[in-house]
């Protein structure tokens, strides 16, 4: 597993699974924040029903792995884009 990110609340490894590369979100033990991860697993299910987001592979109580989605980091697109294409 690589080492994505670390953040205050979860740390992101990329993988691969299936022959295909997923990324595999986990609690940061450190962390004081309450049900992030659960949070976020109710949300990518939600979100996944209308086709939105990278679909998620599986859960447990502390992690998840959804597909790896390739692209254009957010905070790279607002630099290179005018407002009126961001909001489009």
């Amino acid at each position: 597993m690589q080492l994505l990110a670390k953040g205050k609340r979860g740390i992101i490894y990329r993988t691969i699974y299936k022959r295909k590369p997923i990324v595999i979100k986990e609690e940061n033990t450190s962390s004081t924040a309450i049900n992030r991860i659960q949070n976020e697993i109710f949300w990518l299910k939600r979100l996944n029903t209308y086709g939105i987001g990278p679909k998620l592979l599986w859960h447990k109580k502390n992690k998840f792995a959804m597909e790896y989605l390739q692209g254009t980091l957010f905070e790279e697109y607002i630099k290179n884009h005018s407002w009126k294409r961001i909001v489009k």
